[in-house]
């Protein structure tokens, strides 16, 4: 049996755990499961109004080299050494911990800086009415435009974040 390819397409469908319905605005990120050192974390996309965001096979490869580019010691697996995708819906604290990362990094690496206007949007993402979701999707299972679904639970009473 021949291991199948890295897919052409990712197409990730955000779904309220609780009516089905396709969730907009809402942030997630991909990470790339290799057996060897870390794992690669894909930037992070916002579900458009079917509730959908895609990464192109380019977008996977230009991800691990410049995770090795900037930690050459921390990253050693190529894209076709990926056994696993994995889905991550974060949650209001981790929506925060990402707006923290990327003005950390921003510092030393300007092109992860934060534009106002992408920090507005994480801001006020759906995500701080949901519970951290996480889906994989192992090697065997890839098809060359693979379609994956999670689902986000909402929270019981949902806070409402502060603007600004």
């Amino acid at each position: 049996m021949t291991t199948p390819a890295i897919p052409h397409t990712v197409t990730i469908t955000a779904t309220d755990g609780n009516t089905d319905a396709p969730i907009t605005d809402l942030v997630l990120y991909c990470t790339i499961v290799v057996p060897r050192k870390n794992d690669y974390d894909c930037d992070y996309k916002i579900t458009d109004a079917a509730g959908q965001v895609r990464y192109t096979y380019q977008e996977l490869a230009s991800t691990i080299e410049a995770h090795k580019e900037i930690c050459p010691m921390d990253y050693a697996s190529d894209l076709d050494d990926t056994f696993a995708l994995d889905i991550c819906v974060p949650d209001s604290d981790g929506i925060d911990g990402l707006l923290a990362a990327r003005t950390l990094w921003g510092i030393g690496s300007p092109q992860r800086k934060l534009t106002p206007e992408q920090e507005a949007a994480l801001r006020s993402s759906a995500n701080h009415r949901y519970k951290q979701a996480r889906e994989r999707v192992k090697r065997y299972a890839f098809r060359p435009n693979l379609e994956m679904r999670i689902e986000a639970l909402p929270l019981a009473s949902a806070p409402q974040k502060p603007a600004g």
